[in-house]
């Protein structure tokens, strides 16, 4: 016959006691955080597919914070860009109007007006950086800030203080693109264009008045040839961000519907079924009590009570 002492059931019903409370604690902490475990061990088996979809979200996540970045910063570039533009299209006009009436006596100052449209555009500034400065973002890409300085110039180049490397960025895990064309690039020969009618304006066959002088007019049909040019190289640089504008778009979206996939594996492998998690809890307060009412039993009762 096997004999059973008292403390011995009651160690026994002791421990069922507080291994129906630690279920119960389980279940209530399942409850209350919407989640099936408080740490990674906690997962079992999903610990590991877990890890990395938190790990490709993260990275997700870091890739759009880049591209919203970079969709308001493309979307000033073409602003200012469309600026520039508007300053080539508006100097072949006071070019061609001039010619047109054989009138330039108020030519520089149209000049001078669309020029410094040019500068202020070319020296926008975004989040605090210099769009147009290449890796350079922390100075004006132009140095100028009149016709009479840009005259005064030994050369076109020296009044670009961009960067010779134009800004890259990641738009994915497969793709690096640059982020803005760099002011030379964009405005080079646009500047090339101010500055030799601001020469020519201040040398021995100026200035311009309201009679064009053969001289002038010979200068000037010139001139809106390589107005032309700078034009075109304006036009490559609206272009060019345009299909970087697709491009950010394009990788936004890939991103934000690998972002909503990646958040929906994690819920389903994170997140509790909040319905068996509350019947789990009261399952588990029922054994409480019950656990709990075996144990006070036993703690009152001794052999002498089968004695008697």
């Amino acid at each position: 016959m096997t004999r059973i002492a008292t403390s011995q059931l009651n160690q026994s019903a002791l421990a069922d006691l507080m291994r129906a409370q630690q279920q119960s604690f389980d279940a209530l902490q399942q409850v209350n955080s919407g989640k099936k475990a408080q740490d990674l061990k906690g997962f079992g088996a999903d610990a590991p597919a877990l890890l990395s979809a938190r790990g490709l979200q993260s990275r997700t996540e870091g890739y759009l914070d880049n591209l919203k970045v970079l969709q308001n910063q493309t979307s000033a570039q073409n602003l200012a860009l469309e600026n520039v533009y508007d300053s080539a299209t508006g100097l072949r006009e006071v070019v061609t109007n001039a010619m047109s009436v054989d009138d330039a006596d108020v030519l520089m100052q149209e000049v001078e007006r669309v020029f410094l449209d040019a500068v202020n555009a070319i020296n926008v500034k975004q989040g605090g950086q210099y769009l147009f400065g290449g890796v350079k973002t922390d100075t004006p890409p132009v140095n100028i800030n009149s016709l009479a300085d840009l005259a005064a110039a030994a050369s076109v180049d020296d009044i670009f203080d961009n960067a010779d490397r134009a800004r890259v960025t990641r738009l994915d895990d497969d793709r690096i693109v640059e982020a803005a064309p760099v002011a030379d690039e964009a405005a080079r020969e646009l500047f090339a264009s101010f500055k030799r009618i601001a020469e020519f304006d201040a040398g021995p066959n100026g200035p311009f008045g309201a009679d064009l002088t053969d001289a002038q007019r010979t200068f000037l049909t010139t001139e809106l040839q390589n107005i032309s040019g700078a034009t075109d190289d304006v036009s490559a640089a609206v272009s060019k961000n345009g299909l970087l504008q697709s491009q950010v778009d394009d990788a936004f979206a890939q991103q934000t519907a690998k972002s909503d996939y990646l958040k929906g594996l994690v819920s389903d492998l994170e997140e509790v079924d909040m319905a068996e998690a509350i019947s789990r809890l009261q399952q588990s307060q029922l054994a409480v009590e019950a656990s709990a009412r075996v144990f006070s039993s036993l703690s009152r009762t001794s052999l002498l009570d089968f004695l008697r």
